[in-house]
């Protein structure tokens, strides 16, 4: 018994070609489908990193800012310092004026806790984790801030008190020497943020005080002059 395989309307060798054209057909469309994908994700990155980038120059000015307040917190702390310890002997001294915080630049970090893994897994590993870094640096030096407003709350709440108890008075002295000791670690700080922005190219940005410049300025005449 035969068995007679149906022959093609024109050969095998034309079926051959039809079929190898629909391959050849069903491949460019994958290539190109594939070469699309590709320059979406390239933008995706491409604009995610401009965006990342904006957001850490703020934040290295934001740095710069307090860097650059160093002087004059250790100032106002070591007349703090003085001003408790004469409460504590029972010899109050008087404040000048009422005993404010300095002013700081808020962290911003939206742009890199919102960025997908997608968009992450596609950059330069190098630079993935040079951001990943830089923001973890910049997310302590923001938790260091919040605790120095906190810090400097504690000592704004006995600052026309002429005497303080036990606890009041280690509560003033504490809020101190922990404001000291935040104000020495932001070295550390400088030079840590500094190892990954040079690696990223980035620098702080020059206007983060845009229309504030003046007050800004103000506010730190302000702070730095004595209180004693």
């Amino acid at each position: 018994m035969h068995v007679h395989l149906p022959k093609p309307l024109h050969g095998w060798r034309a079926f051959a070609g039809e079929v190898g054209i629909i391959v050849l057909g069903v491949l460019i469309a994958l290539g190109a489908e594939q070469f699309v994908e590709s320059l979406h994700w390239r933008h995706q990155v491409h604009e995610t990193r401009n965006a990342i980038d904006a957001e850490l120059s703020h934040d290295l000015a934001a740095l710069r800012f307090r860097l650059n307040q160093r002087g004059c917190v250790a100032q106002r702390l070591a007349e703090l310092d003085r001003w408790s310890r004469a409460i504590g002997n029972g010899r109050p001294m008087k404040l000048r004026k009422a005993v404010d915080p300095p002013l700081f630049f808020a962290i911003r970090t939206a742009v890199w806790d919102s960025t997908t893994g997608e968009v992450t897994s596609r950059m330069p590993l190098d630079a993935k984790l040079n951001y990943a870094s830089l923001y973890g640096a910049m997310k302590t030096l923001e938790q260091l801030m919040e605790d120095e407003g906190t810090q400097w709350t504690t000592i704004q709440s006995y600052e026309e008190n002429r005497e303080l108890d036990r606890r009041e008075l280690h509560d003033v002295q504490f809020a101190i020497k922990d404001l000291q000791s935040n104000n020495d670690l932001l070295s550390a700080f400088e030079t840590r943020a500094g190892e990954f922005a040079a690696k990223l190219d980035l620098k702080p940005e020059t206007d983060m005080e845009g229309r504030l410049k003046q007050q800004s300025a103000q506010a730190n005449r302000q702070f730095c002059t004595p209180l004693l």
